[in-house]
């Protein structure tokens, strides 16, 4: 039995926040993503800042940024 149960748990490889899940309890999946986590770890964003306002931002400033997805949740950074 215990065999049996680990065949059906999924483990992560890494800490993070599940932000969908594609499936409902007891369904077969196939090769398709079945859940989409989003990492705690540091990432990278490349942005594009306007030439008219690239006076304003420095190396080194705080940036708060809000993703449409999750707008209530802003993530904050540094440039660099």
């Amino acid at each position: 039995v215990e065999a049996q149960l680990q065949d059906r748990i999924i483990i992560a490889p890494f800490d993070g926040v599940i932000t969908n899940v594609s499936g409902l309890p007891g369904e077969t999946v196939g090769s398709e993503p079945v859940v989409t986590i989003l990492a705690n770890d540091d990432f990278d964003m490349t942005v594009r800042i306007p030439e008219i306002d690239i006076t304003r931002v420095a190396l080194g400033q705080k940036a708060e940024i809000l993703f449409d997805a999750e707008s209530s949740m802003p993530i904050t950074g540094t440039l660099s």
